[in-house]
């Protein structure tokens, strides 16, 4: 199995609701909504890899689903799998199931896309049944581009089912939070990630252990499966979580002379996108525990939009560093 195979938002795996590992509270309220069959918007917020895109892509086979099916212990709809709505979903082929995501080679969308998307997709009426369901990455969207969004949302069809994925809610545009029915995915228990463990193939989990990996995981099946598939991104994240907590423990110059020259060894384009993301990672964790991180977290996001926007690294951690050090 590859690294991408085994991502939790991957594009490849595709998981049935009933397949999803924990969070059986959320499922089953989703499941609820699905009952209700109304055509509304969700808002799933939860940082990179804890299957935000899994949890909507499976959600979505049951809103399209021709043949629903009735859990026999909660007596909820689950989706067939086998009908031509759920399998043309699976072949991503389905007319009635649209995604505005972005790319690991273009990460922000631009307004010209988001139009497009717009004209072309959102005032469709259905093709195989009664609803459309669309998937949209909020992190990929600019403010302006949200306001396009917002239009949309209100006045759009009324068959269009809007789930939209955020790993930070402040990020989202109050207009667009207070239309939304906004679900926090909660982190998996280690038990679940154990039983995740169990199901990975044995050449990722052989000489690894299985205590301190699912710990370094924080209740993340992405986090933990990215953990496993790249040797370099575990020796990045053991270095990178050691510094980490030292930031805490530095001055101003300290900041600015050791965790600077420290970081400079994450300059080159994999280095440091493994280190944006698992400083996301831990500043995210950080943040659950004490609130009062959450300035020094929207510190870290602002240095790595500036990054990806080409700007100075050298500039952007400097300005990071003396950021962080306001919040000590």
């Amino acid at each position: 199995m590859s690294k991408q195979m085994i991502q939790a938002d991957s594009a490849e795996l595709f998981l049935g609701f009933e397949e999803l590992l924990g969070r059986n509270d959320l499922k089953l309220a989703l499941q609820e909504l699905v009952k209700q069959e109304l055509n509304l918007t969700l808002l799933f917020i939860g940082e990179k890899g804890l299957g935000k895109y899994s949890l909507a892509r499976a959600l979505s086979e049951i809103l399209l689903c021709s043949n629903q099916q009735t859990d026999t212990k909660t007596k909820l709809p689950l989706a067939c799998h086998v009908c031509d709505s759920c399998r043309y979903l699976r072949a991503k082929t389905h007319p009635d199931f649209k995604e505005l995501r972005a790319t690991e080679a273009n990460k922000q969308l631009s307004m010209e896309q988001i139009r497009d998307f717009i004209d072309t997709e959102t005032h469709m009426l259905p093709v195989l049944g009664h609803r459309r369901v669309f998937i949209i990455d909020m992190d990929a969207i600019s403010k302006a581009g949200q306001n396009l969004l917002l239009k949309t949302i209100e006045s759009g069809a009324s068959s269009n089912f809007y789930i939209l994925l955020s790993s930070n809610q402040n990020s989202v545009l109050a207009t667009i939070r207070s239309r939304s029915l906004l679900y926090l995915l909660p982190h998996l228990t280690q038990t679940d990630l154990a039983e995740l463990w169990a199901k990975l193939p044995a050449d990722l989990t052989q000489r690894k252990s299985k205590a301190e990996m699912i710990e370094f995981a924080g209740g993340n099946a992405g986090f933990l499966c990215q953990l496993l598939a790249d040797s370099e991104f575990l020796l990045a994240y053991k270095d990178l979580s050691a510094l980490f907590q030292r930031l805490f423990q530095l001055d101003l110059a300290g900041l600015l002379t050791e965790a600077y020259q420290e970081l400079t060894n994450y300059k080159d384009k994999q280095q440091l996108a493994y280190l944006e993301q698992i400083w996301l990672f831990l500043f995210y964790r950080k943040c659950q525990t004490d609130k009062l991180y959450i300035t020094a977290f929207q510190a870290w996001e602002k240095c790595i939009r500036r990054l990806q926007a080409n700007g100075s690294f050298e500039l952007q951690i400097q300005a990071f560093l003396i950021a962080f050090s306001k919040v000590l």
